[in-house]
């Protein structure tokens, strides 16, 4: 077993700051006592065997032990194997912990395993304790924050109601903070809050517009509009028809007549008449067949054709301008100025009469649907006199060419 003899040399920073062991000292025996006033490096001694004991470099300071007859540095302590046990102060504070107990006398915990429990023990509860404070702290600054936003729900709700009520049944004549807070915490959630805020000026309209006086239910229209591409697309079709007519003159720009005569063929027809039925005289080679030229199933059918369209148009245009439009005093202010504008629109449209389409008159109209015209009598000889109908007489009003 390793015998510590003595302490050869000492540099510390306190009272032993350049100790040498005296050559008329005796070694260390089986039984050592060491002594001395306060501060006299008692402690210093035994913090050197302490560090033996621990195996650790000595410090502060330098140290040699003679050991087993060599000298052994303070750094070579890590390496040395003797066998000491130090019960020291700092062994005392490392292994007896009191524990505080108000007026009860204090509890020493020996062991220095028990003693880092101890002091974990105690760390815990320290910090307990101020995380309990932290959670009062939070628990106050929650409970503030709840009195603040029911204050505020409190008085947002009761601005909404105020603006908002209205005579009788409405929805917002019992708005409170409730419905306030649920609607907020919805947009909170939806993180679609600033969609909702209103510009100045929409704000202000709405508000106008609510704070308006309460005026009756406007009357419905009832008007079924027509179908204008259907329209636009017959009308199209009867612009852009081609006919073709042997035209006569005299018929085509006396209507009366043309008409007159127009019936009159047909009594000729019907009665296979070789004479005239007016003036009873023979009627001329071709002058039927000239007649019923002008007088074509294919340009009959057109002017029927027209004067169907040129009557629906009337009708709906009628119908367009007979339509009556509620006051515009009976709308709201939002409202009667567009409608104001679109009404006006709307009965400039209906006034326009059929002919501004190219249906009335279309049929000799420059533009009007293609009327190819031919004359039965172009290049023909005059009929020589005294023949069928007397000069003095002039010719037939029922246009047999006398």
């Amino acid at each position: 077993m390793s015998v510590i003899s003595r302490i050869a040399r000492l540099k510390h920073p306190g009272v032993l700051r350049d100790f040498t062991w005296p050559a008329d000292l005796a070694d260390f025996g089986r039984f050592n006592l060491i002594y001395g006033w306060n501060g006299s490096g008692k402690t210093t001694l035994s913090r050197v065997f302490r560090a033996v004991e621990q195996r650790v470099a000595c410090a502060p300071g330098e140290v040699t032990l003679l050991i087993d007859g060599h000298q052994v540095s303070g750094q070579d302590f890590p390496q040395t194997t003797v066998p000491v046990r130090v019960f020291n102060r700092d062994f005392v504070n490392e292994t007896v912990f009191p524990v505080s107990g108000g007026e009860v006398p204090p509890i020493f915990v020996v062991g220095r395993e028990n003693i880092e429990k101890q002091r974990e023990v105690v760390r815990l509860r320290a910090e307990r304790t101020a995380k309990e404070a932290a959670l009062q702290q939070s628990r106050s600054a929650h409970q503030q924050a709840e009195r603040e936003l029911d204050r505020h729900c409190v008085e947002r709700a009761r601005v909404i109601k105020d603006t908002l009520r209205v005579p009788g049944p409405g929805s917002y004549n019992d708005y409170n903070k409730s419905d306030y807070r649920m609607r907020a915490e919805q947009m909170a959630a939806d993180r679609d809050g600033p969609s909702h805020r209103l510009p100045e000026a929409d704000r202000d309209r709405l508000f106008i517009q609510h704070r308006a006086t309460v005026k009756p239910k406007v009357a419905a229209v009832l008007y079924r509009f027509p179908p204008l591409r259907q329209l636009h697309s017959e009308v199209g079709a009867a612009l852009s028809a081609t006919v073709t007519s042997a035209v006569i003159e005299s018929l085509k720009d006396d209507p009366a007549l043309s008409s007159w005569v127009r019936h009159g063929l047909g009594l000729h027809k019907t009665r296979a008449a070789e004479t005239c039925l007016f003036c009873q005289r023979l009627l001329p080679a071709g002058r039927l067949l000239a007649l019923e030229a002008h007088f074509s199933a294919e340009y009959d059918q057109f002017l029927e054709r027209l004067d169907h369209q040129r009557n629906v148009l009337e009708r709906l245009s009628g119908q367009a301008r007979d339509l009556h439009l509620p006051d515009r005093m009976a709308l709201y202010d939002d409202l009667s100025a567009d409608y104001g504008a679109q009404g006006g629109a709307l009965r400039g449209h209906s006034s326009e009469s059929p002919s501004s389409w190219g249906i009335a008159g279309c049929a000799r109209s420059e533009g009007g649907p293609a009327v190819q015209e031919r004359s039965p009598w172009a290049g023909s000889t005059e009929y020589r006199r005294g023949e069928h109908c007397p000069p003095q007489r002039g010719r037939c009003p029922a246009q047999c060419g006398m």
